[in-house]
């Protein structure tokens, strides 16, 4: 039950962020969003858009992992769905986070993407969608070893400030 609700909340950021990635370009307007949840796995996503006055259909896979070997696989599914779907539909992979090497496994493949942390990359026909998100906003902190975390403390410790007396050096006259 849990993990259904789950899946539901990450639908609905996903639908979140892809429609305020459009929405950045005043020529893209968002015609119908429709989330197709599949037997108990991740959610897919069917967007139709018009820029320019062209009808586009995106078609979307929200997920939510981005582990490289993870997203290697929903890569070659969303092709296949979006080659299923309609001929000229653009696939878009969202997940919550997508480091570096994710986007570069998007691009490879060809496949827009969107992320919760403002990062999104869709080639809409004529109109080209860019977002990059300075860093990370909601990450933890990776584990850190005790040893790491000590020497870590370490390095924050400012000891408070002391007042050395000046040394008056004689000087000859």
């Amino acid at each position: 039950m849990k993990a259904v609700s789950m899946r539901n909340e990450l639908g609905t950021r996903a639908k979140q962020a892809l429609k305020a990635a459009l929405q950045q370009v005043s020529t893209v307007e968002v015609k119908g969003m429709e989330m197709i949840p599949e037997s108990g796995r991740e959610m897919d996503m069917v967007v139709r858009v018009s820029v320019l006055g062209r009808n586009h259909t995106l078609a979307c896979k929200v997920v939510s992992s981005s582990e490289p070997r993870l997203v290697r696989k929903a890569l070659r599914e969303l092709q296949e769905n979006a080659a299923e779907l309609c001929g000229n539909a653009t696939p878009v992979f969202i997940a919550p986070y997508l480091s570096p090497e994710a986007q570069a496994l998007c691009l490879e493949s060809e496949t827009g993407f969107v992320d919760l942390e403002d990062n999104a990359r869709l080639l809409l026909g004529e109109v080209f969608i860019a977002k990059r998100a300075l860093g990370r906003q909601h990450a933890e902190a990776p584990e850190m070893p005790v040893q790491a975390a000590e020497i870590a403390d370490t390095l924050r410790y400012r000891p408070a400030r002391v007042d050395v007396p000046a040394v008056v050096c004689p000087t000859a006259a």
